[in-house]
């Protein structure tokens, strides 16, 4: 997962939040790190961090290649910035908070505000209508064919397009690659769940095979029982036939 993190001194409070590369020397110096707690070794070491400023601004590009890098804003600016883009939303939501008054607790209240700005944030990527998709499509299709190549202004434009082209192939590889890794994560869970369908199975076998010799064994006895008290029945009344010997 790609995250951009912003706050003041990020750099160097990540890179401390992570502790040490080798995951084996993150356990040593600081047990509670993310390294030591979920790495293996000083590969699989669990989260990345960029080191400086420039190369933040590198793997940022190269992840978000259309996100916008400002400065984060203080002071006035960031005052100004809060009641513009934060305080409408944040009414909305609290007014319906009010009303909806889903218990006491000030966790389940949390949960309930952090639910609604999922499902009500202004800036939710929002999939075109069809109609939409095809009026966007005549217009590109317009745009381009008025397009004089001819004209400096327009060869920049080409240029930055070519730009955009270049971030939609890398967006497009990231994408597949994941695919890829989903792909291979469920292709192993499968070959992991036939293997213990298939062990299941074999001890499942084993144990109606005893069952059932254990069945035949008691069957057998019973029979052999049945076969002796009537051998003994036979006899008797054989006995009981034969005339008392005479005095």
């Amino acid at each position: 997962m790609a995250l951009v993190l912003a706050r003041d001194n990020a750099i160097p409070a990540w890179r401390e939040l992570m502790g040490p590369t080798n995951s084996n020397k993150a356990r040593e110096a600081n047990p509670t790190c993310l390294r030591a707690l979920y790495g293996t070794d000083g590969t699989f070491n669990a989260t990345h961090g960029s080191d400086c400023t420039e190369s933040a601004s590198r793997e940022i590009r190269f992840f978000f290649a259309k996100l916008v890098q400002d400065p984060l804003p203080n002071g006035v600016a960031a005052k100004n910035f809060v009641v513009k883009e934060l305080q409408p939303t944040l009414i909305h939501c609290l007014t319906a908070l009010c009303k909806a008054k889903p218990t006491a607790n000030k966790l389940e209240a949390i949960t309930w505000v952090a639910k609604w700005l999922l499902e009500n944030n202004p800036n939710k990527p929002r999939p075109l209508t069809v109609e939409e998709a095809e009026t966007l499509e005549e217009e590109e299709e317009d745009e381009y064919a008025d397009f004089d190549f001819g004209s400096e202004k327009q060869a920049e434009e080409t240029m930055d397009d070519d730009l955009d082209e270049e971030a939609r192939a890398a967006t497009k590889l990231q994408s597949h690659f994941r695919g890829y890794k989903v792909r291979k994560n469920a292709k192993a869970k499968t070959e992991r769940r036939k293997s213990q369908v298939v062990l299941v199975s074999v001890e499942t076998t084993a144990e109606d095979e005893e069952q059932a010799a254990i069945k035949v064994q008691s069957l057998f006895r019973g029979h052999k029982a049945r076969k002796t008290v009537k051998n003994k029945k036979a006899k008797a009344a054989t006995k009981a036939d034969e005339p008392e010997p005479a005095e």
